[in-house]
């Protein structure tokens, strides 16, 4: 009996050393959000109408954006006025946008919860649902914003890294998503 344990180790030690790929040097690794935790990676990747990951299932419908995250079903809609607003779970939910000229400004209630986040090609910065950020980009050309991430009372080290043609979609749809990642 103990031999098929050593047996069976040793295959799943095999297995998971040697074709590790680092998650930034994949082809597809533009596709997705990429939250790399010191004792975890989260990604969702960005299909063409649809957003999705473990814990997340997003359809960009025509008429608004409807799935579930770990925050609870979402149920949003996108207003003529730079504004989203529906339910995440059985909140509320009311967030405005904004493009300016250096970056994305995202800010009202999430899921209940008020907050302003910042995003510029060099940072994220401020609160989105239960989370907040304090990220600065890692060099130049960097892909990855580094620093620090408190969410549910949990202080820690983050890494994120977003999609590269999150720039190119809609407004509405850049704070749906945003939000939707970084605020569960």
């Amino acid at each position: 009996m103990r031999w098929r344990f050593v047996a069976m180790l040793m295959f799943v030690l095999a297995g998971c050393g040697g074709g590790l790929i680092p998650v930034d040097t994949r082809p597809d690794f533009g596709d997705y959000f990429t939250l790399r935790l010191p004792r975890d990676l989260v990604q969702a990747k960005l299909a063409g109408r649809r957003f999705y990951g473990p814990d997340l299932e997003l359809a960009l419908l025509p008429d608004g954006y409807r799935g579930h995250s770990l925050s609870g079903l979402i149920d949003l809609r996108a207003a003529a006025d730079d504004r989203v607003y529906g339910t995440i779970g059985s909140v509320s939910t009311e967030l405005y946008f904004e493009q300016t000229d250096d970056g994305f400004l995202l800010e009202g209630l999430y899921a209940g919860k008020l907050g302003t986040l910042t995003i510029t090609p060099e940072q994220i910065n401020g609160s989105v649902g239960g989370c907040a950020y304090d990220l600065m980009r890692g060099g130049p050309g960097g892909s990855w914003y580094g620093g620090q991430r408190s969410c549910r009372g949990a202080i820690s080290g983050a890494q994120l890294a977003l999609p590269a043609g999150l720039g190119s979609r809609p407004a509405a749809e850049r704070a749906v998503l945003l939000a939707v990642f970084l605020g569960s």
